[in-house]
């Protein structure tokens, strides 16, 4: 909490955005409350109640026992929005607003949360080696929350299972796919080509094939087809449809299931191409 309240201190010094400087403020109060300082947190409130007389905040400290505190700006509805976002695959977007987040609800139970939530999105686009840092930061830095706790046990019980990035031999799995790659650029391209490529693949009998767009990195999105049951055969079913539909003659490569959650792990295509 100390450090929490030096951090809000050091904000309100340097000029925040002025979106910033209220919530700032209720955190600081909640703090000086939680350490006893009740001069200091009488003098935030009165700011608080005198400047911003029609907030939220204002309202939760006149009323502390009302339910204000779960309305839709509260602290977890505002997460909830951020974790639907993280759920749509909206991963930038999530990182960016956790980001400023973090900043304006600083001494929040909340804010070991959104930086949790920013790691696992981190990781989406960026791989193990930025996850692995994220959850490292949420566990140094808040021990004591249930978020620090779970940060350390998939330190010690996760991150060992996934840092392999070696790729296994493609024919010990039995479950395939065709990744076509795009530029995130692309994106009416990659837009009437996944619709496409959902029509070819629902007129395939003896398969149960589904696709889906999944990103790679900030640059690049898959276009994958799941159901394949070898690697020759993801290859060709993949040669098959440039034959018989001429607007899905676009390049890709077959993988295995295993490697390709290796693939999304660590970001190491090239890796695996070359091999």
């Amino acid at each position: 909490l100390e450090i929490a309240k030096d951090r809000l201190n050091t904000l309100l010094k340097h000029n925040p955005k002025e979106r910033l400087i209220l919530p700032t403020n209720y955190n600081l109060y909640k703090i000086y409350t939680s350490l006893g300082e009740e001069s200091n947190a009488k003098r935030i409130k009165d700011f608080i109640i005198a400047s911003y007389p029609d907030s939220r905040y204002a309202s939760i400290l006149l009323n502390p026992d009302s339910n204000i505190a779960n309305a839709s700006d509260s602290p977890q509805a505002i997460y909830q929005a951020a974790y639907k976002a993280f759920e749509t695959g909206n991963y930038q977007a999530v990182i960016d607003q956790c980001e400023e987040l973090i900043i304006q609800f600083d001494g929040d139970e909340i804010a070991p949360k959104l930086e949790l939530l920013k790691a696992t999105a981190k990781a989406k686009l960026f791989g193990f080696e930025a996850y692995k840092e994220g959850i490292n930061f949420v566990a140094l830095n808040y021990p004591n929350s249930p978020e620090g706790e779970k940060a350390q046990a998939m330190i010690d019980t996760v991150l060992p299972q996934i840092e392999d990035r070696t790729f296994v031999d493609d024919k010990t799995d039995d479950n395939f796919k065709v990744v076509f790659k795009f530029s995130t650029e692309e994106k009416e391209q990659l837009a009437s080509f996944h619709e496409a490529l959902d029509k070819a693949v629902k007129t395939v009998q003896y398969f149960d094939l589904t696709t889906s767009k999944d990103q790679y990195t900030p640059s690049t999105t898959f276009v994958v087809v799941h159901g394949l049951k070898s690697i020759d055969g993801a290859q060709g079913f993949a040669e098959l449809l440039e034959e018989d539909y001429k607007d899905l003659d676009y390049p890709f490569f077959g993988i295995s299931s295993i490697n390709y959650q290796t693939l999304q792990i660590h970001k190491n295509l090239e890796d695996y191409l070359e091999q």
